[in-house]
């Protein structure tokens, strides 16, 4: 009996242990997307603050300085 169940025991320890970190990795990937989802929707919002260029922008109206805290 032990000659079996051993192996079949640790089998199956091993799967579940691959498929938590399957699980894990789906989830960070999950949080990264939702996040650069939100950053796209501030940009998109907020043109004026020249998120996607390589030059910072100068003359922010209140409401654009709340939308980059």
């Amino acid at each position: 009996m032990t000659v079996i169940g051993l192996p079949l025991a640790i089998g199956v320890f091993l799967l579940d242990q691959r498929r938590e970190r399957r699980n894990e990795e789906d989830e960070v990937y999950q949080l990264l997307s939702d996040a650069y989802n939100d950053f796209l929707r501030v940009a998109i919002d907020n043109p004026d603050l020249h998120l996607r260029s390589n030059t910072a922008a100068v003359d922010l109206t209140p409401s654009s300085r709340n939308a980059c805290s």
